[in-house]
């Protein structure tokens, strides 16, 4: 056998190898993404919530099975209510601290919920979106039996984003709040994962494709410009498919401090208060 045979077949064979091992890399991940997406931190079923103000905690059932954990932040308001969808990382004991100054700042009842597999929901960690926004259709549904007379507001903060616009495009609230959004999970995960096509994802949530649709809702976007987790172009994209949608940029803002900048709680308190009662 020639030495360029010898070499043209350890080529086909490494080639083989490489295809082999890039399959069940690709596999692996696709069965995975939840474990990708999701970093959940789990709280034990007596663990104390410590949180300023009026909270109250109570849990909620899923039809799919399992149980949601939320807490209500100033139950007994009477301006209206935000139900508040949290990022892909931590609790409640964290992110309830996010719905306490809401409430504290603008005077509303603030509903807030962990994802199953976080906190004291229970349940496996989702494996699509649909028990997310089953998650959070049925929270909806419970704050409408019990305060049907008050305005909803629909609050969902980068993964939340994208179950807020899903539940307004489903049913249209007072007002819906979108802090640091994506277009969509599957182009966000094509951006950082180049190799893998959009269709790869199990998660899609797309606010693209929602967001026009959801015509006759107030919306306020709020992102920063040196967002390193989901690009401010994400944001700035959203706001131009929806014209009449208030875009507050934070110069310097990151993913996280937003309500640091001084022009935070004034923007989502007037937008609040500017709704329709």
């Amino acid at each position: 056998m020639s030495l360029n045979m010898k070499l043209v077949r350890r080529l086909v064979v490494l080639s083989g190898c490489v295809l082999l091992l890039a399959s069940i890399g690709i596999g692996l991940f696709y069965f995975n993404q939840e474990k990708v997406l999701f970093f959940p931190e789990v709280l034990p079923d007596n663990f104390k919530f410590s949180f300023p103000g009026e909270v109250r905690e109570s849990n909620i059932k899923l039809g799919s099975g399992g149980s949601i954990n939320y807490l209500a932040f100033n139950p007994g308001s009477t301006k209206g209510l935000v139900l508040y969808f949290h990022g892909n990382a931590g609790s409640l004991k964290d992110w309830g601290f996010a719905a306490s100054d809401i409430a504290k700042n603008t005077g509303w009842g603030v509903w807030i919920m962990d994802f199953p597999g976080y906190g004291k929901s229970t349940g496996p960690l989702p494996k699509n979106e649909k028990v997310l926004i089953e998650m959070g259709r049925a929270l909806r549904d419970e704050i409408s039996r019990e305060k049907p007379q008050l305005p909803l507001v629909l609050f969902g903060r980068s993964v939340g984003s994208g179950i807020a616009t899903a539940l307004a495009f489903e049913k249209r609230p007072a007002g819906l709040i979108l802090e640091t959004p994506y277009r969509s999970i599957a182009k966000l995960g094509h951006e950082i994962y180049p190799f893998l096509p959009e269709f790869f994802s199990r998660f899609d949530l797309d606010n693209e494709k929602l967001l026009p649709s959801v015509d006759s809702t107030p919306v306020l976007i709020l992102h920063g410009t040196s967002d390193s987790v989901i690009p401010f172009k994400h944001g700035k994209f959203l706001s131009e498919l929806k014209p009449q949608a208030r875009l507050v940029i934070f110069q310097g803002g990151d993913h996280n401090n937003l309500d640091n900048f001084p022009e935070y709680w004034p923007a989502v308190a007037s937008f609040l208060s500017g709704l329709k009662k």
